[in-house]
């Protein structure tokens, strides 16, 4: 009977990425429906087309939402997917838990029928009592069940699956590798039958993050005649319900080299799961083949006694290598007793530990990832190795170790995810205990004096009320807080819940879920929030509030918009960009000060600005009332400020910037570096996406087109907003005369990586860390192309530029010296794309126009090709612009040639700025003209060298702010210090004093008050400025539109009323129209002032001093320029600046430092910037 292929779950890719649109149907289902040929099968792949080529029936598979299971139930959602299904009768359904698949499980089995059911390692701790339960249950004839147990050695969970279902009884196979998975996934429902008892499965974490290349047989059912031709049926067995003679006959169990009879050879390993595949790894790397007996244990429960003591008594010492050393060892060691007992011979077992020597004294622990990596294992099994072949010279062929990194990368998994929003809690608690302890209002609340016992821990040192704090995951919050909230609601003490309200499936009934846990007679008790973690101030009030009520309160908390927290959230979020292949709805945030900043960039001009660095801040309007202190008591006072500045872009058409140019040489097809190479590895240390990423997805694809055998192996960590870890990548020659596919692990043994691929240089520090598990490159082999920058919108984990060269010196230290390209790809991107998504697929056109991939281009092309037809839009662009960049390295950054106007022209357009921007503006803009030009005429020394003419692009517009400051009576003020200080200069030190006298004058002259702050935002320069940096053209259909947190502050009876509005900019306008009628005596604060005076007269006084003191005034002004570039200028004391122009103290920066500092960066807005003023 056909059941029809259901699904609930969200759409997903067939590479395991939800944040696309569905991949090609044609693809999808020419996987799963391929009856001939080699094909490239994912984890969950494999388990589909194991039950599709399978004799017996299965009707339903079920399991619970995971980020490994879920591409399986989203599989369906493709409709030629699903019509496989339903000819096939089988049905996917996913479930809340893992429990409650069991059930459904078990209740098709009763039924008759075959049944799946997967049971992610985080649901095992509550399945077990289901799991028990079935095994004591017979099935009905013809029926089977397979409970397919995933091993995560990084879940929380105490319970293992192995031991688990030893200990409860249920008959247990693990498979090797895909190839293997996809066959025992037939052999587990044949013994199910055959024995009408479950049976399980443990599929070890590495497999379902894997890929593999493998033939492809017919599946059950099919349609195409040939396919009809080529199906054969597989060997009949007779079945019988012992189980163990059922799996002899299967050859579930599986030695090599296996001595004769009555012959005892020195070394004999017994290996489970995938570490068999890394110890034929190591025995055909070292030629060891037939040299070392292996028995390769496909069932681990029951274990066979017959075929352990026979492969025991032919060897002297057995190491047993499993996925989690010791745990089957201590089932060996049980089984080997008796025969110890009688005086049999029987080998010593090792394998938590490994003997050192002959004598067996000296022992050393295995590592837990030890039997899964090719190098561990060599080192491990080195003195060993040299017993079983003396002439062997193994640690001659191990790569050296790396030199120690100078700052090593932080652990990863630690600032995303719901642990993370913990933590955060965690801190804000801490910092509300504390207001508790210092400012609570107590006496208006009538509360006596609180402590929070966070995590339920009670302080040494506690007020008399406790108000008990805990942390829950959603998750958690389903599975065990309901009976937590149940008691607290029946306590009298108060108590506050905080939950981290992400990834959870249950998300818009978990407020009802709280509800109802609550009992009846006591729900006047509770009291449940909803927090945003993006609004920390809300949020710290929301916990105040909750603080001083003696209801219990659940908060629950979620993600702000944009995310931050939730890896989820973050990848919806950046699923529109990825479609379209740059931001159709961008927003940036910034201080209105920054309008106010003079651009001091270089002649080469990358978009890494401060802004990309920080999420959007909101723009909301928000009202508040404070108390002020004494000595603010006075008269009326009002305070009207822009404070944020915000763009919205909204785009129909990608960015305008063209990269391709007609006189820019065209990218020649490369040679591959390493063509004559048998296998080629690669290390992708961050991708885009989810396992196995865009730019591995292209690989493996490419790989296929070749004709490589491809195999793949990820971690899928999230590292950052929509990227993960890394991804290794195996290609294989397979040679023409045979069919066997060679046997090598993806894992890369250390050092023997062919490409390092980074696209998040911290974790291509931890690629390369010798303290760390992965250790890949090799600076004879290794060639690594590297993005060295930042990504938009992060803040804590961006690296600075200090830490960019540790990583760009660190990556070169260990990579082939003449293979490297390390630069800035993703400001690259940035500029020329509006987003740095496109980021992994320009390192690939890089890394293969350098020569570092082996695969055609045609073959690369045609992925890429596929790639955005699956969803990924510009990705053929993007591969084409990394080609390019690889042999034109100027598009790393684009020229300010092309947007800095010289200097007459400069002056053109600020007087002409001046004539359209204000009413009857034709006369003073004369006076404007006439003035520049004067200033130009009067200074040409400064037009001879780059550094004079930066300087004189910014004496220009220091003089037209200085007219919008105060009018022309300041302009000329500022202009006459300068050309006075300019006849004083000396020409063969390069007019020093001038160049850098230029911007701290006119830094202490434009005073940062409301006015000038709302004149500078609202200037036609800015609106320039503006579209120049988001790349804004009406043309081609961009819309901008500019909105400005104006913060009004009034101050009166010892309160502060602060409200900051979200309003257009018709407050600054008519700020701007005040200054001419606002004395500029009451403009700024008296300090600001007073420094503007005192500069000024330092300028006056060098000039008259210069020919006594030159050295001395053209120091202090060095310092002074350097200073005004890093924005500390403004905010020093005149202390601070009589002592430096005393020449009392440096400030830090020494004489020999550069007298150009050509790098700005925007000052946000401070408390003590803000009360200066």
């Amino acid at each position: 009977m056909a059941h029809r292929a259901s699904v609930r779950s969200a759409q997903c890719d067939p590479y395991n990425t939800p944040v696309v649109p569905p991949s090609s149907p044609r693809i999808l289902n020419t996987v799963l429906t391929a009856h001939e040929g080699l094909h490239l099968l994912y984890g969950w792949q494999a388990i589909l087309k194991g039950l599709l080529e399978s004799d017996r029936e299965v009707s339903l598979v079920t399991g619970p939402h995971n980020e490994l299971f879920d591409p399986l139930w989203q599989s369906a959602n493709d409709e030629g997917t699903a019509s496989t299904f339903r000819a096939h009768g089988l049905s996917l359904t996913a479930t809340p838990t893992a429990q409650r698949a069991l059930v459904l499980a078990g209740r098709a089995a009763q039924s008759g029928h075959g049944a799946v059911a997967l049971v992610a390692n985080d649901h095992l701790d509550e399945s077990v009592r289901t799991l028990h339960e079935l095994t004591k249950q017979p099935l009905p004839g013809g029926a089977s069940l397979v409970i397919l147990l995933e091993d995560d050695p990084t879940s929380e969970t105490p319970l293992l699956p192995r031991r688990t279902a030893s200990q409860i009884g249920l008959a247990c196979l693990e498979p090797r590798n895909l190839n293997d998975l996809r066959e025992q996934v037939d052999n587990a429902l044949r013994l199910s039958r055959a024995t009408a008892r479950p049976i399980g499965m443990v599929i070890h974490r590495s497999l379902l993050l894997s890929a593999q290349t493998m033939h492809c047989y017919p599946n059950r059912e099919q349609a195409p005649v040939d396919a009809l031709l080529v199906r054969s049926r597989r060997p009949r067995i007779s079945e019988t319900r012992d189980l163990l003679r059922m799996a002899r006959r299967l050859e579930l169990n599986a030695t090599r080299s296996l001595p004769s009879p009555g012959e005892r050879v020195p070394i004999g390993c017994i290996t489970i799961g995938p570490a068999t595949g890394v110890l034929n790894h190591l025995t055909h790397d070292l030629n060891l083949i037939g040299r070392i007996p292996i028995l390769m244990l496909g069932l681990l429960h029951p274990l066979d006694e017959a075929a352990i003591s026979r492969f025991l008594q032919r060897c002297r010492r057995v190491i047993v290598l499993e996925p989690r050393p010791g745990e089957v060892e201590e089932t060996i060691q049980r089984l080997a007793a008796p025969a110890r007992q009688h005086g049999q011979p029987s080998a010593s077992i090792w394998g938590r530990w490994i003997p050192e020597d002959s004598e067996e004294q000296v022992r050393t622990l295995m590592p837990d990832h030890g039997p899964l990596h090719p190098s561990v294992l060599a080192r491990e099994l080195l003195h060993l190795l040299h017993m079983i072949r003396p002439t062997i010279d193994v640690a001659g062929r191990l790569a050296p170790n790396p030199p120690q990194l100078e700052h090593p990368p932080a652990p990863r998994g630690a600032l995303f995810g719901a642990s993370a929003a913990l933590d955060e809690l965690r801190k804000l608690a801490t910092e509300v205990d504390q207001w508790l302890h210092e400012s609570s209002p107590y006496e208006e609340r009538e509360v006596p004096p609180t402590s929070l016992a966070i995590d339920g821990i009670v302080p040494a040192q506690h007020q008399p009320r406790l108000v008990f704090v805990e942390f829950w995951t959603s998750i958690e919050m389903i599975r065990f807080g309901l009976a937590a909230i149940r008691h607290a609601a029946r306590t009298e003490a108060p108590w506050v819940f905080l939950v981290a309200d992400f990834q959870s499936p249950d998300r818009m009934s978990l407020e009802r879920m709280i509800r109802g846990a609550v009992p009846s007679d006591h729900t006047d008790r509770i009291h449940i929030a909803i927090g945003n973690l993006s609004e920390r101030t809300d949020l710290r009030e929301l916990l105040q509030k909750a603080a001083l009520d003696d209801r219990l309160t659940v908060l629950l908390v979620r993600d702000g918009s944009p995310p931050r927290w939730d890896p989820d959230e973050l990848d919806r979020e950046l699923a529109e960009i990825d479609r379209f292949g740059f931001q159709p709805n961008q927003i940036l945030t910034w201080p209105v000060e920054q309008a106010c900043a003079f651009d001091l960039r270089p002649n080469q001009l990358t978009v890494d600005s401060e802004e990309s660095r920080q999420p959007p801040t909101p723009v909301r309007t928000e009202v508040s009332i404070e108390r002020t202190s004494r000595q603010s008591r006075g008269p009326l006072r009002l305070r009207v400020q822009p404070m944020l500045e915000q763009i919205e872009v909204v785009r129909t058409r990608p960015p305008a910037w063209q990269w391709r140019s007609p006189d820019s040489p065209r990218p020649q097809i490369p040679s591959p570096v390493h063509r004559t190479q048998s296998h080629w590895r690669a290390h992708l240390a961050g991708f885009r996406g989810r396992f196995p990423g865009l730019a591995g997805m292209v690989l493996t694809d490419a790989g296929r087109e070749m004709g490589y055998d491809v195999q793949c192996v990820g971690e899928p960590t999230v590292i950052g907003p929509g990227r993960r870890a890394w991804m290794q990548l195996l290609f294989t020659r397979i040679p023409k005369a045979e069919r066997t596919i060679p046997h090598f692990t993806p894992t890369i043994p250390y050092g023997e990586a062919d490409l390092l691929l980074v696209l998040d240089g911290v974790e291509g520090l931890r690629a390369v860390d010798p303290d760390a598990s992965l250790r890949v490159a090799n600076p004879q082999q290794t060639a690594t192309v590297a993005n060295v920058g930042h990504f938009s919108g992060e803040s804590e984990t961006a690296p600075t530029l200090g830490e960019q060269e540790h990583i760009a010196q660190s990556l070169a230290a260990v990579t082939h010296a003449e293979r490297q390209s390390l630069h800035n790809y993703s400001a690259a991107c940035r500029l020329w794309f509006q987003t740095d998504r496109v980021t992994d697929l320009a390192l690939l056109g890089a890394a293969y126009q350098h020569g570092f991939i082996p695969v055609t281009l045609e073959a690369i092309e045609r992925a890429v090709r596929r790639a955005e037809e699956r969803g990924f839009g510009r990705a053929q662009e993007a591969f084409a612009f990394g080609r390019q960049l690889a042999i034109e390295e100027r598009l790393l950054a684009r020229r300010r040639e092309e947007s800095d106007p010289d200097l007459d022209h400069l002056a053109r357009r600020l007087v002409l700025t001046l004539k359209r921007s204000r009413w009857r503006g034709a006369s003073i803009a004369s006076e404007l003209d006439s003035l520049l030009h004067k200033s130009l005429q009067a200074m040409p020394g400064l037009m001879e060298t780059n550094s004079g003419r930066d300087a004189m692009k910014i004496f220009l517009m220091a003089a037209y702010r200085c007219l919008e400051w105060g009018g022309m009576r300041y302009a000329e003020n500022y202009v006459d210090l300068i050309t006075t200080l300019y006849r004083a200069d000396r020409a063969n030190a390069g007019r020093a004093l001038t160049r850098h006298a230029i911007l701290p004058l006119a830094e202490t002259m434009l005073i940062h008050d409301p006015i000038y702050l709302a004149t500078m935002a609202t200037s036609p320069e800015q609106r320039r400025r503006l579209r120049e940096r988001v790349n804004v053209k009406p043309g081609r259909g961009d819309l901008i539109e500019r909105r400005y947190l104006t913060r009004v502050e009034l101050t009166t009876f010892r309160r502060r009323f602060r409200a900051d509005v979200r309003t257009s900019d018709w407050p600054a306008r008519i700020a701007r129209g005040l200054w001419h009628i606002t004395p500029s005596l009451w403009r700024g604060s008296r300090r600001e002032r007073e420094l503007r005076e005192y500069t000024m007269e330092l300028v006056r006084r060098a000039g008259y001093e210069s020919e006594q003191r030159y050295e001395h005034w053209r120091d202090v002004f060095r310092r002074l320029h350097h200073h005004a570039v890093e924005q500390r200028l403004r905010d020093m004391a005149i202390a601070e600046l009589r002592m430096l122009s005393n020449h009392e103290v440096s400030f830090g920066v020494p004489k020999d430092s550069p007298s150009e500092v050509t790098v700005q960066t925007a000052k946000p807005v401070t408390k003590a910037t803000e009360s200066s003023r």
